[in-house]
């Protein structure tokens, strides 16, 4: 039986303050309830009716129930409560004893059956607040021991009399509020296998917090502990961008804003430090200022304490690293997202552009972190011009200007300008010595290979030897080329080449009918690139080289071999659109007479080596003298400015006497050069 009790308040007050309160908002009213109670679990379970609604809601916790001995301060008067607060993060403030009356809006009536424990004896008894008579509380009069029937204490909210549908307590319109209001609790009490669940499924924190980011760590300051929680929000969230400094039991003492709050970027963050410290910690007004020491060790905890002071200042120095940390991070999707509005300066596909590029993007990442207002937001065609501007600064004597440039536009510190400086250096030493490295790499390979052709004719092969070594090489014909194909038939070279050029991967396309469709180029390569025309198109540069053993000249045979693969690729339609062009190569170690012919014959376009053409097929016909001698006049002046030392590299080759094993092995020291 129970008794009605009479709340401090008039109803018209309870009306004004919870009657209009939203039916989620009353739910994270409850839940807060739970754990303020000390519970670990929050189940929220729903009973559905055939209709499509709502008959009753259960909110059932582990908590430590609510003693009768406090329950008059706990249900009699209203906007009271004996209650600590969890945090203000969950954006409720203090409770003050509305939770309980927070059903008013949505159901009739809120029943709780407590447990809770008194000496070694658990008792239970429930009391109930109907939405018609909300300033009377019914309590029933005496509790019930039920020790032998229950093991542990908690209570139960059951909300009756609902004008809910079913669809608006499913787990998709309850999820987001509940998450923004426990998510980072949930987080901090995870080794603790805290949770709510609703009908059964478990929320989850990491929907609100990206886990991949946030870390925990610990602090010592003067022989104190603080536990640090980096909360990485995934959504702008209001409790963003704050310090949030708890006592031992979670309670919230006093809280600071991060002043990381660069709207630039998107480094949404909430940093919680809990300890015993702040246990009997006292906040003085803000007005009263954090820069000033406490001089008197026994004033109280505050913000003008000693060790405060300095947890604040490590604070900043870590919040500081994970924020640089965050933007590196940033900063290569805004690379590429630069990169494919065109907003880059054009490099080229060689080695030695690439070479410039990665150095050029390394010092765009280092101004992004110090700076990220720089490039966001920023238009197409500004954005381009201050890359372009950059780019010319880089590589020119004005580089370690760059500082000056961005130190008017951001105000760095003296570590930043030390940090930025270095970087500048950096990168330039770097992609000197990555650059002195890859040609030092290829004139050795030069070298072997030249040895392997003219001191080895007797013992390299075509397929055994050269074929081999070019396949990894090939960038004695282009650095800008990639290879489709070596040694394999041209059915199968076919399939690799539409898959590099179109992405396509439709098998019934690779299928040849011609006899032809079994010869074996040996090099095939391919570019695409853009050409200079009034429809912007792409022109596709294809290159297929015949290679032959040292031993064999090219002559009108070879030269025949070339003509062939050339009639092929003209007659077959996967190869021959109109914005390909073709260029067949013969290489071999001397040239006849008859090839010395065609050179005249063709001498009229102009072009070197040129044997045969007809519109947009062309044959070259070239001695492997004439292949190092081209990559050398390619790149002579970097070759030039790099000042190697030919001597001493080709001191550091071994070349063997001429033999067949001299022939494997320097075979595969080139290969083992370029794996």
């Amino acid at each position: 039986m129970q008794v009605q009790k009479k709340v401090q308040i008039y109803n018209e007050s309870i009306d004004s303050t919870v009657r209009n309160k939203d039916y989620k908002e009353a739910l994270v009213e409850y839940v807060l309830n739970a754990f303020e109670a000390d519970a670990t679990e929050v189940a929220i379970c729903t009973s559905p009716n055939e209709l499509g609604g709502v008959d009753e809601i259960k909110i059932i916790d582990n908590g430590t129930g609510i003693e009768r001995a406090t329950l008059y301060q706990t249900f009699e008067s209203f906007l009271t409560s004996n209650k600590m607060s969890l945090q203000k993060p969950i954006n409720i403030g203090k409770n003050k004893g509305k939770g309980r009356f927070s059903f008013i809006g949505f159901a009739n009536s809120a029943k709780w059956e407590t447990i809770y424990k008194e000496g070694t004896h658990l008792l239970s008894y429930s009391i109930t607040i109907t939405a018609s008579q909300k300033d009377y509380v019914g309590i029933d009069e005496e509790s019930v021991d039920v020790t032998d029937a229950v093991q542990r204490t908690g209570t139960t909210v059951t909300l009756s009399g609902l004008t809910l549908s079913d669809e608006s307590m499913s787990m998709a319109f309850i999820e987001k509020p509940l998450l923004t209001a426990f998510a980072y609790f949930l987080y901090l009490k995870k080794s603790k296998n805290y949770k709510i669940t609703i009908d059964g499924k478990e929320l989850d924190y990491k929907k609100l917090i990206d886990d991949n980011v946030s870390e925990d760590k610990v602090i010592e300051i003067d022989g104190e502990s603080f536990s640090v929680y980096f909360v990485k929000w995934i959504d702008n969230i209001k409790s963003r961008y704050y310090f949030y400094f708890l006592d031992s039991f979670s309670r919230e003492k006093y809280n600071k804003h991060t002043k990381f709050n660069n709207n630039a970027i998107e480094f949404c963050h909430s940093v919680y430090i809990e300890s015993s410290y702040f246990n009997d910690f006292i906040a003085l007004s803000e007005c009263v200022g954090e820069s000033q020491i406490a001089l008197n060790e026994n004033d109280s905890k505050n913000q003008r304490s000693e060790i405060f002071i300095k947890l604040l200042s490590a604070l900043n120095e870590y919040l500081k690293t994970k924020q640089k940390q965050f933007v590196k991070k940033d900063a290569d999707r805004l690379i590429k997202k630069m990169e494919s509005d065109g907003g880059f300066p054009n490099f080229g596909d060689d080695a030695f552009e690439q070479e410039r590029k990665t150095d050029f993007v390394n010092v765009v990442k280092e101004i992004y972190c110090l700076e990220p207002r720089v490039f966001k937001k920023l238009k197409k065609e500004p954005q381009k011009s201050i890359l372009g501007f950059l780019n010319l600064l880089l590589f020119s004597d004005e580089r370690e200007n760059i500082v000056k440039i961005i130190e008017e536009v951001v105000e760095l510190t003296t570590e930043e300008r030390a940090d930025f400086t270095d970087i500048l250096r950096y990168t330039k030493l770097s992609n000197i010595l990555r650059t002195v490295k890859l040609i030092s790499d290829r004139l050795k390979v030069i070298e072997l290979l030249k040895t392997l052709i003219f001191d080895n004719e007797k013992f390299a092969t075509e397929r055994g030897h050269i074929q081999k070594v070019i396949k990894d090489n090939y960038w004695l014909f282009g650095e800008e080329f990639h290879l489709v194909t070596a040694d394999k038939n041209f059915e199968k070279s076919l399939a690799q080449y539409l898959y590099l050029i179109d992405g396509v991967i439709d098998s019934a396309l690779y299928s040849l009918s011609k006899q032809d469709k079994l010869r074996r180029p040996d090099i095939f390569i391919c570019q695409q690139r853009i050409i200079e025309n009034s429809n912007g198109s792409q022109l596709e540069q294809n290159i297929i080289v015949e290679l032959k053993a040292p031993h064999v000249p090219l002559s009108k045979k070879v030269h025949r071999q070339i003509e062939d693969y050339m009639d092929f690729i003209m007659k077959e339609p996967n190869f021959n659109s109109q914005t390909r062009d073709w260029r067949f190569i013969a290489v071999c170690k001397t040239v006849d007479e008859d090839i010395t012919s065609l050179y005249k014959s063709f001498e009229s376009y102009n072009k070197r080596f040129l044997t045969h053409k007809v519109g947009r097929y062309e044959i070259y016909s070239m001695t492997w003298d004439d292949i190092f001698t081209s990559y050398k006049l390619r790149y002579n002046s970097l070759l030039n400015k790099m000042n190697i030392d030919k001597q001493v590299l080709l001191e550091s080759i071994n070349f063997g006497e001429p033999s067949k094993e001299t022939a494997n092995e320097l075979r595969d020291q080139i290969m083992n050069m370029t794996e």
